[in-house]
Protein backbone atom coordinates (compact mmCIF):
# COMPACT_ATOMS: atom_id res chain seq x y z
CA UNK A 1 0.00 0.00 0.00
CA UNK A 2 2.79 2.43 0.75
CA UNK A 3 5.84 3.39 -1.23
CA UNK A 4 8.18 6.23 -0.38
CA UNK A 5 11.30 7.10 -2.30
CA UNK A 6 13.76 9.61 -0.95
CA UNK A 7 17.11 11.06 -1.92
CA UNK A 8 20.16 10.86 0.31
CA UNK A 9 21.31 13.90 2.29
CA UNK A 10 23.51 16.16 0.21
CA UNK A 11 26.34 18.55 0.98
CA UNK A 12 26.02 22.25 0.30
CA UNK A 13 29.39 23.73 -0.61
CA UNK A 14 27.93 27.25 -0.42
CA UNK A 15 27.66 27.09 3.39
CA UNK A 16 30.56 28.59 5.39
CA UNK A 17 31.62 25.12 6.61
CA UNK A 18 30.58 22.02 4.68
CA UNK A 19 27.59 20.59 6.50
CA UNK A 20 25.10 17.93 5.62
CA UNK A 21 21.56 19.04 5.05
CA UNK A 22 18.41 16.98 4.92
CA UNK A 23 17.16 17.62 1.41
CA UNK A 24 14.34 15.18 0.89
CA UNK A 25 12.33 14.73 -2.28
CA UNK A 26 9.59 12.21 -1.64
CA UNK A 27 7.01 11.16 -4.20
CA UNK A 28 4.45 9.11 -2.28
CA UNK A 29 2.38 6.65 -4.29
CA UNK A 30 -0.55 4.89 -2.66
CA UNK A 31 -3.11 2.50 -4.09
CA UNK A 32 -5.61 3.15 -1.28
CA UNK A 33 -8.68 5.15 -2.23
CA UNK A 34 -7.88 8.46 -0.54
CA UNK A 35 -9.98 11.56 -0.61
CA UNK A 36 -7.06 13.84 0.28
CA UNK A 37 -3.62 12.30 -0.36
CA UNK A 38 -2.04 15.47 1.03
CA UNK A 39 -2.96 14.27 4.53
CA UNK A 40 -0.64 11.32 3.91
CA UNK A 41 2.12 13.55 2.49
CA UNK A 42 2.28 15.55 5.71
CA UNK A 43 3.22 12.36 7.58
CA UNK A 44 6.41 12.03 5.52
CA UNK A 45 7.93 14.73 7.74
CA UNK A 46 7.41 12.48 10.78
CA UNK A 47 9.62 9.82 9.21
CA UNK A 48 12.22 12.44 8.29
CA UNK A 49 12.17 13.72 11.88
CA UNK A 50 12.55 10.25 13.34
CA UNK A 51 15.69 9.87 11.23
CA UNK A 52 17.15 13.11 12.59
CA UNK A 53 15.97 15.65 10.04
CA UNK A 54 14.50 18.88 11.35
CA UNK A 55 13.71 20.94 8.27
CA UNK A 56 16.27 23.70 8.71
CA UNK A 57 16.25 26.89 6.68
CA UNK A 58 18.46 25.43 3.93
CA UNK A 59 16.43 22.25 3.66
CA UNK A 60 14.77 21.53 0.32
CA UNK A 61 12.05 19.15 1.41
CA UNK A 62 9.38 18.33 -1.16
CA UNK A 63 6.60 15.84 -0.47
CA UNK A 64 4.13 14.86 -3.19
CA UNK A 65 1.32 12.34 -2.68
CA UNK A 66 -1.13 10.75 -5.05
CA UNK A 67 -3.42 7.75 -5.16
CA UNK A 68 -3.66 5.25 -7.98
CA UNK A 69 -7.10 4.07 -6.82
CA UNK A 70 -10.24 4.85 -8.81
CA UNK A 71 -8.79 4.55 -12.31
CA UNK A 72 -10.69 6.36 -15.04
CA UNK A 73 -12.48 8.57 -12.50
CA UNK A 74 -11.39 11.43 -14.77
CA UNK A 75 -13.75 10.09 -17.41
CA UNK A 76 -15.60 12.59 -19.56
CA UNK A 77 -18.97 11.10 -18.61
CA UNK A 78 -21.15 13.33 -16.49
CA UNK A 79 -20.87 11.16 -13.35
CA UNK A 80 -18.30 8.81 -11.85
CA UNK A 81 -18.38 6.40 -8.93
CA UNK A 82 -15.53 6.74 -6.46
CA UNK A 83 -14.43 4.58 -3.57
CA UNK A 84 -12.85 6.32 -0.55
CA UNK A 85 -11.46 5.24 2.80
CA UNK A 86 -13.29 6.69 5.78
CA UNK A 87 -11.30 8.83 8.22
CA UNK A 88 -11.44 6.15 10.94
CA UNK A 89 -9.47 3.74 8.69
CA UNK A 90 -6.65 6.04 7.62
CA UNK A 91 -4.47 6.06 10.77
CA UNK A 92 -2.58 2.87 9.81
CA UNK A 93 -1.62 4.58 6.54
CA UNK A 94 -0.22 7.53 8.49
CA UNK A 95 2.01 5.16 10.50
CA UNK A 96 3.01 3.23 7.38
CA UNK A 97 3.98 6.47 5.64
CA UNK A 98 6.33 7.49 8.43
CA UNK A 99 7.84 3.99 8.56
CA UNK A 100 8.30 3.82 4.77
CA UNK A 101 10.01 7.21 4.83
CA UNK A 102 12.39 6.07 7.57
CA UNK A 103 13.23 2.94 5.59
CA UNK A 104 13.78 4.92 2.39
CA UNK A 105 16.20 7.29 4.14
CA UNK A 106 18.13 4.40 5.69
CA UNK A 107 18.31 2.64 2.31
CA UNK A 108 19.53 5.82 0.61
CA UNK A 109 22.25 6.29 3.22
CA UNK A 110 23.39 2.69 2.90
CA UNK A 111 23.42 2.85 -0.91
CA UNK A 112 25.25 6.19 -1.14
CA UNK A 113 28.78 6.18 -2.56
CA UNK A 114 31.70 8.47 -1.80
CA UNK A 115 31.27 11.56 -3.97
CA UNK A 116 33.56 14.44 -4.86
CA UNK A 117 31.86 17.65 -5.92
CA UNK A 118 32.68 21.28 -6.62
CA UNK A 119 35.90 22.63 -5.08
CA UNK A 120 36.95 19.03 -4.36
CA UNK A 121 34.40 18.75 -1.55
CA UNK A 122 34.29 15.05 -0.71
CA UNK A 123 31.41 13.33 1.06
CA UNK A 124 32.28 9.81 2.13
CA UNK A 125 30.00 6.81 1.84
CA UNK A 126 28.33 5.65 5.03
CA UNK A 127 30.29 2.80 6.63
CA UNK A 128 27.54 0.17 6.51
CA UNK A 129 28.89 -1.98 9.34
CA UNK A 130 29.19 0.99 11.71
CA UNK A 131 25.73 2.28 10.84
CA UNK A 132 24.11 -1.11 11.41
CA UNK A 133 25.99 -1.48 14.70
CA UNK A 134 24.78 1.95 15.86
CA UNK A 135 21.20 1.19 14.80
CA UNK A 136 21.25 -2.02 16.84
CA UNK A 137 22.85 -0.28 19.83
CA UNK A 138 20.15 2.40 19.95
CA UNK A 139 17.22 0.08 19.28
CA UNK A 140 16.53 1.18 15.71
CA UNK A 141 16.76 -2.40 14.44
CA UNK A 142 16.95 -5.91 15.83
Amino acid sequence: LVRAITSAPTARPSTPSPALTNDTKTPYRNCSPLRRPTRIATRVSLGVGRQGGYGDNGSGDIFIAFSTANPKSWSSTSTSKLSMLTNDRISPLFAATAQATEAAITNALLAAETTTGANDLRIYAMPVDRMLEAMKKYGRMK
